[in-house]
């Protein structure tokens, strides 16, 4: 399982310099202007829509890192849940895609497919085998989590059944201890 772990720890931490690359200079403007009062220029503003969608892409990628580093599958459950909402929203394109290349093979130049049809299919599948990687490195980390609580959980009965054990032995001690006395006080 090293494989995988070190190929998705290296392209999420690329995912990330590239989201910092994109976004950093106005992160910097923006401390810049909290600690100096200077304007922030008009392009370098945080509002943009693909910041905003890179500043995402490091946040959930780092918590990707965070969950891999911490065997916890906690901080990894977002990343998985963002990839299965690409994965329904992504499908019926890619079906259709898949349609008309088809179709293709048996008529030729029947359907027109473009780059960018070729490029939405390359980052689909691409997306896909990330996805299978950190899909087995989430699920090893779900299962040793899932062994430890059930080891957990069978210390804890183990502790519950010896303090009814010591409780019954208590109880079966009063018992011959007052029949003793009983015995003595008749005698």
């Amino acid at each position: 399982m090293a494989g995988p772990v070190k190929t998705v720890c290296f392209i999420a931490s690329v995912v990330i310099a590239w989201g910092l690359f994109e976004v950093g200079e106005a992160i910097v403007a923006w401390f810049y202007f909290k600690i100096r009062g200077i304007e922030i220029p008009e392009n370098l503003e945080l509002a943009d829509q693909y910041k905003i969608e890179h500043m995402i892409s490091i946040l959930i990628h780092g918590l990707l890192l965070h969950g891999i580093r911490k065997k916890t599958s906690k901080f990894m459950f977002p990343w998985m849940f963002l990839y299965y909402i690409f994965i329904l929203v992504g499908i019926i394109p890619i079906v259709m895609l898949g349609i008309r290349l088809i179709i293709n093979c048996f008529y030729a130049d029947y359907f027109e497919i473009s780059r960018v049809d070729y490029k939405w299919t390359s980052i689909y599948s691409i997306v896909y085998i990330y996805k299978t990687w950190v899909e087995e490195i989430y699920k090893s980390i779900k299962k040793r989590e899932e062994a430890i609580e059930i080891n957990e959980l069978m210390k804890r009965r183990m502790a519950e059944n010896a303090k009814i054990e010591e409780g019954k032995k208590t109880k079966e001690g009063e018992k011959t201890t007052n029949s003793e006395k009983e015995s003595e006080m008749m005698a």
